[in-house]
């Protein structure tokens, strides 16, 4: 687990997003501002690695999820800026196809 998995629990409770600090896969360091999804906490990922989940707006039309290990992930802090679950949550549902209910407990989302 990070050393801000409670922001990032925090995050997803309120609705908020996170401004994320992490390094790319080319190793360059990145910060967004990005949406809380999930994490995964080594048994659902394919290398057991933990595993966060954001959704990111700004790739992509309609943004498109990002996932990095715990080690790729410098700093989570909490923004001011909220998010609806609803610009997200259905494209990301249609888009894998093996979606399954979050590991973190929320009150939106695919298992609510």
């Amino acid at each position: 687990m990070h050393k801000d998995h409670d922001n990032f629990i925090e995050a997803i409770s309120k609705t908020k997003k996170i401004r994320l600090i992490f390094f790319d896969n080319n190793k360059h360091l990145t910060v967004k501002t990005v949406v809380p999804l999930d994490y995964n906490p080594g048994k659902r990922a394919i290398d057991l690695s933990n595993c966060y989940q954001f959704w990111d707006f700004e790739m992509g039309d309609n943004g498109t999820p990002l996932m990095l290990r715990s080690e790729q992930i410098q700093g989570m802090e909490v923004d001011k800026e909220t998010f609806n679950p609803e610009d997200f949550v259905n494209a990301f549902a249609d888009e894998e196809k093996k979606w399954r209910h979050f590991f973190i407990h929320r009150n939106w989302g695919p298992d609510t």
